[in-house]
């Protein structure tokens, strides 16, 4: 009995990923799926607080790789934009990143392609990403209030458009750590 006799060739899965953020707990799981042949059109990526797909199969276990399962190519370009547009807020980008992974096993060239369509809007979500992330470290200004017991505290305001916050929550800490008029996360 291998380990892919649970895969169904008609079964459609569903991913419950644990942040919206997670690129790692991603990878860990598409690196699986690929091994396990499995197409994008068959795996549905769901966020915290999303909804299943409507083909998949809500509580069928995901299949496991075989020992000897050929290893999951993706360039160092894929995995610098896939990092960033894993952050994005379009609920999409998940599948949009696993199905240009699957197409780099077959084409391990396709981030060359500037008129792949899936290329193109990684780049566009990679793009909107580092702009908002931008928008945080240059204009988020700090400011220092006092609380009942006259303790001294810094506040700050921002609301991105991107799941960036974890990501770039430790940039200017050790920079600007004393500075109030400097960007300095709590």
């Amino acid at each position: 009995m291998t380990a892919l006799q649970h895969v169904r060739p008609h079964a459609h899965y569903t991913v419950q990923l644990p942040r919206s953020d997670d690129f790692a707990f991603w990878r860990e799981r598409a690196r699986a799926l690929i091994q396990c042949d499995i197409p994008p059109d068959k795996v549905a990526w769901v966020e915290p607080g999303g909804t299943d797909d409507l083909f998949s199969s809500g509580g069928m276990r995901l299949p496991a790789p075989l020992e000897d399962a050929p290893p999951v190519r993706a360039s160092k370009r894929y995995l610098s934009l896939a990092k960033n547009a894993a952050l994005h807020s379009d609920p999409n980008r998940f599948a949009l990143l696993y199905r240009l992974l699957w197409g780099l096993q077959a084409n391990p060239r396709i981030m060359e392609d500037k008129a792949d369509p899936d290329v193109r809007r990684v780049e566009e979500l990679d793009k909107n990403v580092r702009r908002d992330s931008h928008k945080m470290h240059a204009f988020v200004r700090f400011r220092q209030v006092e609380d009942a017991e006259g303790g001294e505290h810094y506040v700050a305001w921002f609301e991105p458009e991107h799941h960036i916050l974890r990501a770039g929550r430790s940039y200017p800490a050790p920079r600007h750590a004393a500075r109030p008029d400097r960007p300095c996360p709590p």
